[in-house]
């Protein structure tokens, strides 16, 4: 097909009423798509989820076996080629605009409440370049059987914005009262000490040291006894957690002033440089769907739910993988939602979906079975493992522990289908 924008219509997935699907494709001279499309995002209520960016075939309206260019109904935008990419950008930002305000996705068909759907996305993207709709629908369209095409959710916008910006303003004046508080929270912390005054650690009119404080507690800015008791517990904890690099050497601890006793801690081995490599491996980031596909479905957030469901949606519709996937979406929606039948209000319009639990608002990190954070733990074995090698590579050497490990029962082999 020629190189352009143009507008696609299917119908939609459900068939109800012969209604209609529209999106938008633009065809590049080299060859490439790119989409902008929108639809409704179940997740955490029925919101409006849009699609920029990623060419046709990831797309969830990507072409089904036995479609092509010429299947569906299409009709190329009249814009000139030179004004090709300046129109794409203008319709790409309205549509991630939406995207970013999480407008509700409604298809109701009532006069006083606008249908906001994924036509609507396709009005808001054509109203960016101030497209007539009306031209813009391929030949023999009836734009009654597409709902959200003649409703403008620019008012929405107006007010997502107008919100955003008091949100801010609110924002910015509790930092500012919170900067203040922890200003006073310091001076109150390192204020006077004692009846007759002066700062822990300094010289009081006696001419004598503060015997309030150790010397110990004057280094960490005289904070008291238990401060410091609280901050030497800390530093312990750092030095435990420490794993050295290869070829490099702990620092050794420094004697306290005045201990008679002082002692230093001997250095551990390097860790040998193939398995530091096969650690390094390991711990090398991979997609983000691989972490959380490590970690239960009921431990997920709602952000990463919509990763795995984008992984599933972007595999072949034969891919092995999309069941597995598609089952642990359900364990999600399950813990989370229930498995009760939709409700509906007094006239019959289903309700949005609520939880049933608390949902998680911030990732957790990936954990072994006994709870300790798994990069620790991974750098951990590591340093373990090249202590107790010898001379066997670092191949045999896993071989061996996998071989162990299968014959005793105790472990599965580390592969996210695997993952509890």
């Amino acid at each position: 097909m020629k190189p352009g924008i143009y507008l696609e219509i299917t119908p939609i997935p459900t068939g109800y009423n012969d209604y209609k699907h529209s999106y938008l494709i633009y065809r590049k001279a080299d060859g490439t798509s790119e989409v902008i499309r929108g639809g409704p995002d179940i997740i955490g209520g029925l919101r409006i989820d849009v699609e920029t960016g990623k060419p046709l075939e990831q797309s969830k309206d990507r072409y089904e076996p036995g479609e092509d260019a010429g299947t569906r109904p299409s009709k190329r935008l009249d814009i000139p080629d030179d004004k090709l990419d300046e129109s794409w950008s203008k319709m790409r930002g309205k549509a991630e605009e939406i995207d970013k305000s999480k407008l509700p996705y409604r298809s109701d068909n009532e006069a006083d409440d606008p249908d906001q759907t994924s036509n609507s996305i396709t009005r808001a993207a054509l109203d960016a370049i101030n497209y007539p709709i009306e031209k813009a629908l391929p030949e023999g369209t009836d734009i009654d059987k597409m709902p959200g095409i003649k409703d403008n959710l620019e008012d929405e916008l107006r007010q997502h914005r107008e919100q955003a910006e008091k949100d801010r303003a609110e924002a910015q004046e509790q930092a500012k009262k919170d900067q203040e508080e922890a200003r006073k929270d310091r001076e109150e912390a390192g204020g006077l000490s004692g009846a007759i005054g002066g700062w822990p650690g300094e010289e009081p009119k006696t001419g004598k040291p503060d015997q309030k404080t150790t010397p110990q507690e004057q280094d960490r800015g005289g904070l008291g006894k238990e401060a410091a008791a609280n901050q030497k517990a800390l530093d312990a904890q750092k030095e435990e957690d420490r794993v050295p690099a290869a070829g490099v050497k702990l620092p050794q601890n420094e004697p306290m002033a005045g201990s008679d006793n002082a002692q230093t801690k001997e250095a551990e081995p390097p860790m040998r440089p193939d398995i530091q490599k096969l650690r390094d491996e390991m711990l090398k980031p991979g997609k983000p769907v691989d972490d959380i596909l490590l970690k239960k479905p009921e431990d997920w957030t709602e952000g990463e739910v919509r990763e795995v469901m984008k992984e599933r949606l972007r595999l072949p519709i034969n891919n092995p993988e999309r069941p597995s996937l598609w089952n642990s979406e359900k364990k999600w929606f399950k813990h989370f939602y229930g498995d009760g039948n939709a409700k509906a209000d007094e006239f019959g319009k289903i309700a949005d979906p609520q939880p049933i639990r608390r949902m998680i608002d911030k990732p957790l990190d990936v954990r072994t079975a006994d709870g300790r954070p798994l990069t620790k733990e991974i750098s951990r074995f590591s340093k373990h493992l090249s202590g107790a090698a010898g001379d066997v590579p670092a191949p045999e050497l896993v071989k061996s522990l996998q071989s162990g490990l299968n014959t005793l029962g105790l472990s599965k082999r580390w592969n996210s289908k695997n993952a509890p």
